[in-house]
């Protein structure tokens, strides 16, 4: 899991205790955070109502527990955003279209279909169900949950993850060949296919002993052979080494 800087800040300040009071260095000295970013976010606290300051001395007189207090200069919250209501309404969705994640979390649906879309390119989101005309809108489940916040989205169009500090980078040819084309879509093929991505499929061929035209026929889905022998050669040879 990542810790952000306030993270760290807020947990040395929770360990110090609401009976003790501190200096600025031995809070500033004993975490790896930028001076000022641990003067900003203290003056903060303080206007807040978190801290209180007396001379030289900070005492900690409102803890509201693990998570850090999220606050503009002024002190006050920062209100929850929009994607991460929609995140953490995912988690508790077992599929869901724009639609219903915009009903149950208030927000657009113009704004649930982006973040959708965009985690959906990368793979964060699987598709259940394609939309088709006159019938229901396209639903999509939650890979994994990997913790309460919210995806970023980057200028590329890749999407970061501050629970596990993971980048998605945007899926190349084979990748999207296989997200179209299989619903649902099971994990190993999806691995072969982003590998075929990243290294091509000849030499992912050869790795797992099996030929390219076999390769591609499997990632379109028209292979015919036996279908559970490639699995178990890309989870040996691919996904158990790992």
């Amino acid at each position: 899991m990542v810790i952000e800087p306030e993270e760290r800040i807020w947990a040395k300040v929770r360990e110090f205790g609401l009976l003790k009071t501190w200096r600025f260095q031995d809070l500033a000295d004993d975490i790896t955070v930028h001076r000022e970013m641990v003067r900003s976010y203290v003056s903060r606290l303080i206007r807040g109502g978190f801290l209180t300051k007396t001379g030289r001395r900070y005492q900690l007189i409102r803890d509201n527990g693990v998570e850090s207090p999220r606050l503009r200069k002024s002190g006050e919250p920062v209100p929850t955003s929009n994607r991460e209501k929609m995140w953490l309404a995912m988690e508790g969705m077992r599929d869901f279209s724009a639609l219903d994640l915009a009903f149950v979390t208030a927000v657009p649906v113009n704004d649930a279909k982006s973040y959708i879309s965009h985690l959906a390119h990368v793979g964060i989101l699987v598709l259940v169900s394609a939309s088709r005309p006159g019938k229901a809108a396209r639903r999509h489940t939650l890979r994994k949950w990997t913790g309460p916040k919210p995806m970023r989205i980057l200028r590329d169009r890749s999407v970061f993850d501050p629970n596990t500090g993971k980048r998605y980078l945007v899926p190349g040819p084979n990748v999207k060949l296989v997200r179209r084309t299989m619903v649902p879509l099971p994990d190993w093929i999806l691995k072969l296919a982003e590998r075929c991505d990243s290294e091509g499929q000849g030499r992912v061929a050869a790795q797992i002993g099996y030929s390219k035209s076999v390769i591609s026929q499997v990632l379109s889905g028209k292979y015919t052979g036996r279908i559970d022998w490639v699995e178990r050669a890309v989870v040996k040879h691919l996904i158990s080494i790992e």
